[in-house]
């Protein structure tokens, strides 16, 4: 989620900037990266300056939205 809040923010991402702050390797980025691409995010990347980003206007949460609401419906926490 990281990736997509950076991506969504801080357009355009550098893997190497993400894999110098959470201490791990480049590869290892890449990977995290090939997961969102899986997942149906449309992650454009790498640009001449190797910068990774998101297309205008698209809201990466908005897809989790319906099953948020359907969580919400179907919870069964009650306040004690």
């Amino acid at each position: 989620m990281y990736m997509l809040r950076q991506l969504e923010t801080a357009s355009p991402l550098r893997l190497k900037t993400v894999a110098r702050e959470f201490e791990t390797s480049v590869r290892t980025i890449q990977r995290d990266l090939n997961v969102l691409l899986m997942a149906g995010h449309p992650i454009g990347g790498p640009d001449e300056t190797g910068g990774y980003q998101l297309p205008d206007g698209y809201k990466p949460y908005s897809i989790y939205k319906p099953e948020i609401d359907a969580m919400k419906k179907t919870s069964t926490c009650r306040k004690a």
